[in-house]
């Protein structure tokens, strides 16, 4: 019983770490930043050509398609 209780008790505590951010918070921010690399953002998609250049890079074989292949946004919200 004193097990589950403190399996509660914890439990709540560590949701409540990460949610409001109440101490040691800080500390687990600054060991994780410390230990893990900074990943770099991915490029921006802001317009449709940089989206169509990351999305359809692959080699289309002709003879697997079941469907015409897509090149466009409009496409893609077509074949919905």
């Amino acid at each position: 019983m004193v097990y589950l209780i403190g399996s509660i008790v914890f439990f709540s505590w560590g949701l409540g770490v990460g949610k409001f951010q109440v101490f040691p918070y800080q500390y687990l921010e600054e060991v994780n930043a410390l230990l893990l690399p900074h990943s770099q953002e991915p490029p921006g998609l802001g317009n449709e050509v940089s989206l169509l250049d990351l999305a359809f890079t692959d080699e289309i074989i002709e003879s697997e398609l079941l469907y015409s292949p897509l090149t466009t946004i409009e496409g893609i919200q077509e074949k919905k």
